[in-house]
């Protein structure tokens, strides 16, 4: 009885320990994605309340300077009369106007005053160099009576012959900018690093700001009118910052210790704690309450997760009952059915990844070699497809004296595609065996195009379709006769070995695409002349099309600069070409398949030894 008791209270410790420990790992994963939502939140609506807040005190302060600026710049003339209308304005407390020479060697006299401090003295030569530059200045006194002053410098208009400036000085209001900021809590600070308006503390008006300080450094930094920031001050407080730049050489700066701003989301964290606990005590003596109850059941659920882990799926648990343990063991069945159809599903997926791993290596099969070199020619080519299968493809066949090229585009990649590509292949195998057996009956590239159309438009019934470009060279005529159905133009390059005089020569000729409907046309056959300092070069779109690692496209330019770039189209060539390609694409897989071939006859030694 004793040996009993003690195994079914172990039993029930156990679960009292696993239920524990689950309840405590969900309650605080519950809670720390509680919490780090509530942050995100907070710091979000911070953001958005500085933003606000210093938006709505740049716009008063830029809307005030470009008032007094615009005022004055559209005044008739500077004469007491006419200047007298600004005295109206309740943005302004006093108003200077000054005039010196062209870059200030003349001096600077006074020649209006309306309310100016008799003891402010004349404007500094470096203060006008930044009227110079930037069109306004701002400069900050303190006085016993007002307490901080804020001065607005502005360039007016030179007279007609360009050899005097004239420029003002006025105080500012900052109550009209107070009054309506609505409770708006950030600082003004030109670029200098003087603080000209505080709305906290209106006392530190004229303080220079510390320049190293992270926000300010990045409001000067910045290329943008508004931005945030979160940094940590001199004194090693966490903050939230805000700055806006309405112009007018000034920032508005609003920051917040992060402590503060998350105040609150800590103490609902703290109270989320509390709650979580006390639900953890009545979790403990509820398990210990019943755990002997549930003893048994356990005992037939981990008989159970035995059978499973012997690799049998096949349960029958008791669903009858409608507490925990008859819904777990309604889940362990329906598990059970889960594990059994994904293992199905892995064993398909398997399979299927074998079959496109076996389909993969055999379409690279179907491609010819990249390096190509016989007595009287040279290939060169590269392939790279963008998935396990790819759509493009390339061939050649070599009948007595005649060279036929072929390379083609099925639309989209992958197995579909592909299979399009073998069907290719194996037409045009057929075609080699025509060929080698009856070199006199080789025929036209259009006719094969023709043929060619008929074979893939019965395999892809038109949901699939093809571009193929063939060229026919003729070794002993020195002749190139090309078709085209829907490719990319190759291009010959003529003179190959004069780096100054070669030039491209583009194959033109587009006619339909293979296999998109029964009413097809190639291009007309045309014959150009193809001699030893020339080179035959063709590709797919994704050579040029695609976007690389940092760039947005290879491009024809880059193709062309490479071919020419030293005097014999050879091998050197194709390495270089396979190089930039392996820069341009990085680590990144190319969007579309890449092919290119590059096609020259050797020298004329190599004809006279085939003759």
């Amino acid at each position: 009885m004793s040996s009993s008791n003690l195994r079914t209270g172990s039993l029930g410790l156990k679960l009292v320990i696993g239920v524990t420990l689950l309840v405590f790992i969900l309650m605080g994963s519950s809670f720390l994605l509680a919490y780090n939502f509530l942050r995100e939140e907070t710091r979000s609506f911070t953001y958005e309340i500085q933003a606000n807040q210093s938006q709505l005190l740049g716009q008063r302060f830029s809307s005030l300077v470009e008032t007094v600026i615009h005022t004055l710049k559209v005044l008739p003339a500077l004469d007491t009369a006419t200047l007298k209308t600004l005295e109206n304005q309740d943005s302004l407390l006093s108003l200077e106007v000054f005039e010196t020479g062209k870059t200030g060697e003349a001096g600077i006299r006074e020649i209006y005053d309306w309310k100016g401090d008799p003891g402010h003295a004349l404007p500094q030569p470096n203060l006008l160099k930044e009227i110079l530059e930037s069109g306004v200045a701002y400069e900050t006194r303190r006085t016993a009576s007002a307490g901080g002053e804020i001065y607005l410098y502005s360039l007016l208009d030179s007279d007609r012959k360009g050899t005097k400036l004239t420029f003002i000085r006025s105080r500012l209001n900052p109550d009209s900018i107070l009054k309506k900021s609505g409770g708006t809590d950030a600082r003004i600070v030109s670029r200098g690093g003087i603080v000209l308006l505080d709305t906290r503390n209106p006392e530190v008006s004229g303080a220079i700001i510390d320049t190293k300080d992270p926000l300010f450094v990045s409001a000067r930094q910045s290329p943008v009118s508004i931005g945030t920031l979160e940094y940590r001050d001199f004194a090693g407080d966490g903050r939230l910052g805000t700055y806006i730049l309405p112009g007018y050489q000034v920032l508005v700066l609003n920051s917040v210790r992060a402590s503060d701003a998350m105040r609150g989301t800590t103490i609902l964290l703290e109270q989320m704690i509390l709650i979580g606990l006390i639900l953890l005590g009545v979790a403990l003596v509820t398990v210990a309450l019943f755990s002997l109850k549930l003893t048994q059941p356990l005992k037939e659920l981990t008989r159970a997760t035995q059978v499973i882990s012997q690799g049998n799926f096949e349960l029958a648990l008791n669903e009858k009952s409608s507490d925990e343990i008859g819904h777990l063991s309604r889940s362990m069945n329906r598990m059970s059915e889960k594990i059994k159809a994904l293992l199905k599903e892995s064993i398909e997926k398997v399979r299927i990844e074998q079959e496109l791993a076996i389909a993969s290596n055999l379409q690279h099969r179907l491609i010819p070699p990249s390096e190509i070199k016989t007595e009287r020619y040279s290939l060169y080519s590269h392939y790279q497809s963008a998935a396990e299968c790819g759509g493009d493809w390339w061939g050649y066949i070599e009948a007595g004296n005649r060279v036929l090229i072929m390379i083609s585009d099925a639309t989209g990649h992958g197995l579909p595609p592909a299979m399009l590509t073998a069907v290719t292949h194996g037409c045009f195998s057929a075609v080699r065996q025509l060929m080698q057996q009856d070199q006199a009956s080789v025929l036209s590239p259009s006719r094969l195009l023709g043929i060619a159309n008929e074979v893939i438009l019965e395999s892809g019934k038109g949901e699939i379709n093809m571009t193929m470009f063939i060229a026919l060279i003729d070794l002993d005529q020195k002749t190139l006769t090309f078709s085209n159905a829907g490719h990319h133009t190759p291009w010959l390059l003529r003179g190959a070995s004069d780096l100054v005089n070669s030039r491209f020569e583009s194959l033109r000729g587009m006619g339909s695409r293979l296999g998109e409907m029964d009413g097809f046309e190639a291009s007309p056959d045309r014959t150009v002349s193809f001699d030893h300092d020339d080179s035959l070069f063709l590709y797919t779109d994704g050579l040029i099309e695609n976007p690389g690692k940092v760039e947005s496209t290879f491009g024809k330019r880059r193709v062309m600069d490479l071919l020419t770039r030293t005097p014999t189209v050879d091998q050197e060539t194709h390495l270089a070409l396979k190089l930039e390609l392996e820069s341009f694409y990085g680590d990144l897989i190319p969007a579309d398949d890449v092919t290119y071939v590059l096609f020259r006859l050797d020298s004329e030694k190599g004809d006279s030894n085939r003759a």
